[in-house]
């Protein structure tokens, strides 16, 4: 039978069918983003990889066109930040702008040196950053709203969005953040 099957092999001259996939039994970034489907997702406009799907071993990826803001929660050691962290390298994979806004944390001080990445981890910091990018957000708004206006499609709207460079920012701690905004020192 393998004889057969080799033989069936070597005369056939289309391309070969995918393996089937699965996920690795000790999965790392590179073994991820070494795949085909990584790289095909990275240039697709809508989509996000994000890990495996554990269904069908296939990538799972954020649909950008409904969803453009994420929670992430879960208990403790269930891999939020792992998470953050990989979405964090993948926007920058994509050439994203990456912030992450940390009031009082040092969790992701690490990934941000190695990626110098904009880390705000107090009020001032969070204030610069959010003064930088007030007029750009206005004008996006303004973007937005015309789309809505004209009652744009979702996939209408995302497409006038993305003529901007995406802004990844992950937020560390969303209730120091709401904290430290609403003091009034």
């Amino acid at each position: 039978l393998r004889l057969s099957v080799a033989t069936m092999n070597a005369a056939y001259p289309g391309p070969k069918a995918r393996a089937i996939p699965q996920i690795p039994a000790n999965p790392t970034r590179e073994l991820f983003t070494q795949l085909p489907e990584y790289t095909e997702a990275l240039n697709a406009t809508n989509i996000m990889p994000v890990g495996y799907d554990f269904k069908y071993a296939d990538i799972y990826s954020f649909d950008l066109v409904k969803n453009y803001v994420f929670l992430i929660t879960g208990t403790k050691r269930a891999g939020k930040s792992t998470l953050m962290e990989n979405l964090m390298l993948t926007g920058l994979d994509r050439g994203d702008e990456v912030v992450i806004l940390e009031p009082g944390g040092e969790r992701f001080a690490r990934i941000a040196g190695e990626q110098s990445l904009l880390h705000c981890t107090d009020g001032q910091g969070v204030y610069d950053f959010l003064a930088r990018i007030h007029g750009e957000l206005l004008r996006r708004a303004g973007i937005k709203k015309a789309c809505l206006a004209r009652r744009a499609t979702d996939q209408e709207m995302f497409n006038a969005a993305i003529e901007n460079r995406r802004i990844d920012i992950f937020l560390g701690n969303m209730s120091d953040l709401i904290a430290m905004l609403h003091n009034p020192e």
